[in-house]
């Protein structure tokens, strides 16, 4: 019994400087068979969009941190619509695929309001417990499905922990943070503000500054 191997494809991403060419060259020798090959061209980085989402959709894993992060491009789906990046028949499965991340990190809630790192675990997971807030808070609105007051306030006063918590390092303080302010809860403020009294240049002290714009301390923010 003879048994075909699946398709295989190699994708090339490159730069052409303006009144330049660049040859593109296929080695018949890497191949089975006949390749075919595709070019695409355009003036913005935004061409491989598509194919990036296809790529997240498939994500081989289901743990928190990579059910978060395949699922936070598709909140942009609206945006992406607008600039031509995607057929306008695509949001439907996209907003569903969203939804479904939203279900899928809510069974790793714990009670606590931190999360896990796979479904029906007890094993706490701080720092992306951070980035599953984020990505609740910000899919509520974009999604138009509101959290659970419970749920909500659980979230957020595990953030308050974390972003009070000075024997945490700087950038887990200051995400924790700037998702309390996306949140619209303000116990951020304090947190923010003793970030930038430390007169650091570095992330940390930019997301800091990003929680108090965003919480509508612009000023402060503006350093």
């Amino acid at each position: 019994m003879l048994f075909r191997s699946p398709p295989v494809t190699q994708a090339v991403t490159m730069a052409v400087p303006a009144g330049e060419t660049q040859r593109i060259q296929i080695d018949q020798a890497d191949w089975r068979g006949q390749p075919t090959a595709k070019l695409r061209v355009s003036a913005s980085p935004a061409l491989g969009v598509k194919d990036a989402m296809d790529w997240l959709n498939g994500y081989p894993y289901g743990c928190l941190e990579q059910t978060a992060a395949a699922a936070f491009p598709f909140l942009g789906v609206d945006n992406m619509v607008k600039a031509g990046l995607l057929a306008p028949g695509m949001v439907p499965a996209v907003r569903s695929r969203a939804v479904q991340a939203m279900a899928a990190i809510l069974t790793m809630m714990q009670g606590d309001g931190s999360f896990s790192m796979w479904p029906g675990s007890s094993w706490q997971w701080p720092e992306a417990s951070v980035f599953a807030a984020h990505y609740l808070f910000a899919a509520a609105p974009a999604l138009a499905l509101p959290l659970d007051a419970d749920v909500s306030w659980r979230l957020r006063r595990f953030l308050q922990q974390q972003a009070e918590n000075a024997a945490l390092s700087r950038w887990q303080r200051a995400y924790s943070a700037y998702v309390l302010a996306l949140s619209t809860d303000q116990d951020f403020l304090l947190p923010a503000r003793n970030l930038l009294l430390e007169q650091k240049d570095d992330l940390p002290s930019l997301l800091a500054a990003a929680a108090l714009i965003r919480g509508g301390y612009a000023a402060e923010g503006a350093v």
